[in-house]
């Protein structure tokens, strides 16, 4: 089963934006992640402006749709995003 990497780009108030809709986003990627799709997931640290989520499934619309109903997306915490198909070379697959 393929992976891909999911990355957004975050506002610059990332911080202060998140707070209202942090339990929403963990609601929405709690299921990916229980159902072994969303692997890991995470903020850059110092400084906060992108992230990264791994996952492993079939179907890159998958993604693109997991992206869309993001709250993160949908109230501009994520200001864009990006969809890639990862190669892996070496690791646990």
């Amino acid at each position: 089963m393929p992976y891909f990497t999911l990355s957004y780009q975050l506002a610059d108030d990332y911080m202060q934006k998140r707070e209202p809709v942090r339990g929403l986003h963990f609601e929405h990627i709690t299921p990916y992640h229980k159902a072994g799709k969303l692997i890991y997931g995470g903020a850059y640290d110092d400084p906060a402006e992108g992230a990264l989520l791994i996952f492993k499934t079939e179907y890159q619309e998958e993604i693109e749709d997991f992206a869309q109903r993001d709250p993160y997306v949908i109230n501009g915490v994520v200001t864009s995003y990006q969809v890639r198909l990862w190669n892996v070379a070496i690791g646990h697959q």
